[in-house]
């Protein structure tokens, strides 16, 4: 575990702030998800900080809120899901970092020569544009590139203007973007009911022909087979009940086709499993 220590800021007129931080003041990637699980950084700043509080655990109900897009598409949902935990990570891993540099900036001291030298150390005295030119070293040659593009986006400085946001308006440009990626994922993976029909129709077709297949392999009785088989003609029935709206009216010849080799297929499995209750496969 990494080494705290207590950072103790001082100004005139204004009550002492107590941090404890790690050594480097920057979370690790393991401990910023740690954070996320069982402790939030604002917890270790005396006075409590209600505002980074509050933050914090809206960022924390962030990832469970963006599970709503699984109800559009796997991978939309994965894709707000990611986003939702890299933007917990980054805030844990920078908090303590970005809170010292604010309080420095609005004129509070460090007193104590050792935990000075270690926050020169780690940049929070840099001004912004200076740390932003160290990280963009630290990074891939790609990653850098993207990260500037990002950084030179508007939505930091419109997010600024509105009182709601300002506190989010450092990551207003990657929110954006990130919203950006889910918007197109979404367009692209967005399916006509229709074909998810009828992807589902031949989910349960492939269970069921080989359910049929073991059994005719000797690797299924058939009284196991029957009652799968009822199983899955079960969920073929609610298939079709779920998309009732879908009416071979509305498909195109490709789809049409389709559709009657599936209800094909599902009666040529009936003749098969038929087939071996009259040989006494069971």
């Amino acid at each position: 575990m990494a080494k705290k220590i207590e950072v103790i800021l001082k100004k005139d007129g204004s009550e002492d702030i107590t941090v404890m931080c790690p050594e480097k003041v920057k979370l690790s990637v393991p401990s910023a998800l740690l954070a996320i699980k069982f402790g939030l950084p604002p917890a270790d700043v005396k006075p409590v900080q209600v505002k980074d509080v509050v933050k914090c655990i809206i960022l924390f109900f962030a990832i469970f809120a963006a599970c709503i897009f699984f109800t559009v598409s796997v991978p939309l949902g994965i894709i707000a899901v990611i986003i939702a935990f890299v933007a917990n990570i980054i805030y844990n891993q920078n908090y303590f970092f970005n809170f010292i540099r604010k309080k420095i900036a609005e004129g509070y001291t460090v007193e104590n020569e050792e935990h000075k030298n270690l926050l020169q150390a780690a940049g929070v005295f840099e001004t912004n544009q200076g740390a932003s030119s160290s990280q963009s070293k630290s990074l891939s040659p790609v990653l850098s590139k993207v990260t500037g593009a990002i950084n030179k986006l508007p939505f930091n400085s419109f997010a600024t203007k509105i009182p709601v946001l300002q506190n989010f308006s450092k990551y207003a440009n990657y929110i954006v973007c990130g919203l950006a990626v889910i918007l197109i994922v979404s367009l692209f993976s967005f399916k006509n009911p229709i074909d998810s029909f009828l992807d589902d129709s031949e989910a349960i077709l492939r269970k069921a022909t080989t359910c049929v297949e073991k059994c005719e392999n000797g690797n299924m009785s058939y009284s196991e087979m029957e009652g799968r088989l009822t199983e899955l003609y079960s969920d073929y029935a609610e298939l079709v009940t779920k998309y009732e709206d879908v009416d071979e009216k509305d498909m195109n010849d490709k789809q049409k086709k389709r559709l009657r080799r599936i209800g094909k297929e599902f009666d040529n499995l009936s003749l098969r499993a038929a087939g071996l209750r009259m040989q006494g496969w069971y």
